[in-house]
């Protein structure tokens, strides 16, 4: 399953051990230079570095880090990415490789959400004051994000995930969810698109696969003025 939360935080752990380590640093060289030439006169002239080698490999090491902080971070993007252009299996079960249930298109407007599941021919959308609920099953997902007015942003804090909404374009991603919830207010817009931005929100709700089905039959049914059967 693809665990986007897992994924960020094992991410986070690299980076915030290297940010701390990089600001302590710089603090200790700062607090050096001033209490070393705070009264003397024997301060630094213009001119050119008296240590060239050390100030070139400083620049050294910052490069090789950054980059290894950038292809880690890409890496992680990449494996996401991946998981959206895969084909979703017909059978609606999660296969040995994490194949997405089911696929669901999301659609951004101000300041509300559209989601559409095309498998089933129902559609999720907040009425009013009233927020959308986000229903999924536990297992993969496999979005496809759009807007059609303005850039929105799709944000899922439990997920630690976010992915931009642009008009006419479609951003598409994998998401994986362990085990039934109900989040309200779990999901946001989390790029500013005007008056009512604040309240751009959606509900999370994850069942299992039974519980799941019958709800997406159910929504059917009503949708079609059938009584479920």
């Amino acid at each position: 399953m693809v665990d986007t939360r897992q994924q960020y935080e094992d991410l986070f752990s690299i980076y915030v051990p290297i940010a701390g380590g990089v600001f302590v640093l710089i603090l200790v060289l700062l607090v050096f230079v001033v209490l070393r030439y705070r009264s003397s006169d024997d301060r630094p002239t213009g001119g050119r570095s008296r240590a060239p080698l050390a100030e070139a490999v400083y620049g050294a090491v910052l490069a090789v880090v950054a980059a290894g902080l950038v292809v880690l971070t890409f890496s992680v993007m990449s494996e996401q990415e991946a998981g959206g252009r895969a084909d979703a299996v017909s059978t609606g079960e999660v296969s040995a490789r994490g194949a997405p249930t089911i696929d669901i298109d999301v659609t951004a407007a101000r300041w509300n959400w559209r989601f559409d599941y095309p498998r089933y021919g129902i559609t999720q959308v907040g009425t009013g004051n009233n927020a959308p609920t986000l229903v999924v099953p536990v297992g993969n997902v496999r979005f496809a994000v759009t807007s059609i007015d303005v850039v929105h942003s799709f944000f899922i804090p439990q997920q630690r995930y976010k992915r931009d909404a642009f008009p006419e374009r479609f951003n598409r991603f994998t998401l994986g969810f362990d085990r039934p919830t109900l989040i309200r207010g779990g999901g946001k817009c989390a790029e500013y698109c005007g008056l009512r931005h604040a309240y751009m929100d959606f509900n999370v709700r994850v069942l299992d696969r039974a519980a799941f089905e019958r709800w997406a039959q159910s929504k059917r049914a009503e949708a079609s003025g059938r009584p479920p059967a």
